[in-house]
């Protein structure tokens, strides 16, 4: 069975991506506020059933929203990792990795 993979956010590098993860044979789901899948990244626990349904998530949304998911992600089970961009969001994000 191949690994899901969600890519949240489908502007120019979530696009990017989803297509080289395509290539590498993995199962992607291209997911954005404007579609193709519609999800609210500022409501991240409204992606709770999605995130259950994938291995891992890849987020290629604003920085600002990356905690949120990352701890969505985390509820559900699911392997999460974004672009980083901002050093105060990722030492939010490193301080929740033991959970």
């Amino acid at each position: 069975m191949k690994d899901k993979v969600l890519v949240i956010g489908a502007g120019r590098m979530g696009r990017a991506i989803a297509w080289d993860l395509r290539r590498q044979g993995l199962a992607v789901t291209l997911a954005d506020k404007v579609g193709p899948l519609r999800v609210d990244a500022e409501r991240p626990r409204s992606l709770l059933p999605l995130l259950r349904r994938h291995d891992a998530a890849v987020s290629a949304v604003p920085y600002f929203l990356n905690m949120g998911l990352a701890k969505a992600a985390l509820e559900a089970g699911c392997s999460f990792l974004d672009l980083g961009g901002n050093d105060t969001v990722v030492r939010q994000e490193l301080a929740i990795d033991r959970e």
